[in-house]
């Protein structure tokens, strides 16, 4: 990974670990990741995208600063498959975010399995 891509992936994680905090969803994550998992198991990918779809919902502040955390990535060449998602070694772990109209029900870190 170049050192742009890395540093804005950086930035990723500062924002949602900052917002999230300790929270069960990224824990367990970690965990997984830890345990040498190739991916998330789809109940942690849930939770996750639940715990980060909720803090967006109710703070307009973490929701602009994981826009621009986003974009950076996309700026850095970040993005797949001409697609806005992003994904990497975000978590300590196999993760993506997705930016774009969530008004549809989506799998926002990663495909599913």
């Amino acid at each position: 990974m170049d050192a742009g891509l890395d540093a804005a992936m950086d930035r990723l994680h500062e924002v949602v670990s900052g917002k999230l905090g300790h929270d069960g969803s990224l824990v367990r994550l970690a965990n997984e990741a830890e345990a040498g998992q190739q991916a998330l198991s789809d109940r942690t990918r849930q939770w996750v995208t639940l715990a980060v779809e909720d803090a967006v919902e109710q703070d307009p502040e973490f929701a602009k600063a994981l826009r621009e955390a986003v974009a950076k990535i996309q700026a850095a060449g970040g993005s797949v498959g001409g697609a806005n998602v992003m994904s990497g070694n975000t978590f300590m772990g196999p993760t993506a975010v997705q930016t774009g109209d969530h008004s549809r029900q989506e799998n926002h870190f990663g495909p599913k399995a």
